[in-house]
């Protein structure tokens, strides 16, 4: 196993390619990578957003009404 020790961020990553595709192959790797996807826009206002109508009481009833 080689060490990770006194590399930066980018070798690493190199690294762990590298070590995907030797043990998993290139098709393996390329299906590996397309798991990961880093999205687009800010969640955080996206969610503030879409939730700015919820509060404890509207929660707790939409659930009551679950049952």
């Amino acid at each position: 196993m080689q060490t990770v020790q006194n590399k930066s961020d980018h070798q690493i990553k190199l690294l762990g390619y590298q070590i995907l595709k030797n043990e998993l192959g290139i098709s393996g790797l390329i299906r590996f990578m397309q798991q990961f996807d880093t999205g687009h826009g800010n969640y955080v206002k996206d969610r503030e957003e879409w939730q700015k109508e919820y509060d404890v009481d509207s929660l707790v009833t939409a659930i009551n009404d679950l049952k």
